[in-house]
């Protein structure tokens, strides 16, 4: 378990200083999407704790929920840079966005299982990836909303 937490810790610490190398008009301009669509995370992952769809068998903190170490690590992140790098450019954010959640998934999801830290429950992983991608499919008009009415740069 101590491991497992370890894990959990560095991967929140190595997301978050990967925004040293994004400029800072570019970290402004795509985090209120971000951190909107971080809420409806929290939300889903309370609706799906109730209904059992998934469970988070660690976390870094006993005070610390493990979903959101999930929701504002890798997720918050990772929705950050597709942003940064595929704004403007729809189907390549769709497919960008589609290959991660099949690998994370497919891949990660089950080394996840093996060490207790995540799992599904009551759906199966083409549930999850549905579930991951409309979560995404989200993210793009939030961002479009924010970019209309906070009049902000439409520079790349």
């Amino acid at each position: 378990m101590k491991r497992n937490r370890l894990f959990l810790i560095l991967l929140v610490i190595t997301c978050w200083s990967t925004f040293l190398f994004m400029k800072r008009n570019e970290f402004k301009r795509f985090l209120p999407a971000s951190i909107a669509i971080g809420i409806v995370t929290k939300y889903l992952n309370s609706y799906a704790k109730r209904k059992r769809f998934w469970t988070f068998g660690q976390s870094i903190h006993s005070k610390i929920p493990g979903e959101d170490v999930w929701t504002w690590g890798p997720f918050f992140t990772v929705s950050m840079w597709v942003l940064k790098s595929t704004y403007g450019k729809f189907p390549l954010y769709i497919t960008v966005n589609f290959i991660i959640h099949v690998v994370f998934t497919f891949v990660v999801l089950p080394k996840l299982k093996e060490t207790k830290v995540f799992k599904l429950k009551k759906i199966n992983p083409f549930q999850y990836v549905t579930i991951l991608t409309l979560r995404q499919i989200l993210l793009y008009p939030f961002q479009i909303i924010n970019q209309k009415f906070f009049n902000l740069s439409n520079e790349k």
